[in-house]
Parts: structure tokens; sequence; C-alpha cells
């Protein structure tokens, strides 16, 4: 009985492991992708979407924070 338990555990953490290391290799080719980009128009869409999700984010927080306090 614990010997399955454990194994489930173990399958559940290599589970996360893998979509952890998947959520890494997505960004990394994300990375060299704008790295190679050579087009202004398409960098400058991509850019204005970072910084947007960006200011989202951070005005998120801000308001959970304040109705924490």
């Amino acid at each position: 009985m614990k010997i399955d338990y454990l194994r489930n555990k173990i399958v559940i953490l290599w589970e996360i492991h893998i979509v952890i290391m998947d959520l890494q290799t997505r960004k990394l080719n994300i990375i060299e992708y704008v790295i190679g980009l050579d087009d202004e128009k398409v960098f400058s869409k991509i850019e204005a979407i970072i910084f947007k999700n960006k200011k989202s984010s951070r005005e998120t927080i801000s308001i959970h924070s304040t109705r924490n306090n």
C-alpha cells in the first residue's frame, strides 16, 4: 500500500518536472526567435504585448495587495 502511494507521488513529481522543463524550453525558444527577428514591425508588436501584460500583472498585484490591507 505504501509503495503504491510513493510510486504515485514519484510519478506526479516527475510530471511536474516535465512541465517545468517544457516551460523553460518554450521560453528559450521564444528568446531565440526574438533575437533572430529582423522585422521591426513584428518586434514592436511583441514588445507592446509584453509591456501590456507586464503592466496588467502589476495592476492585478496592486489590487490584491490593497484588498489584503
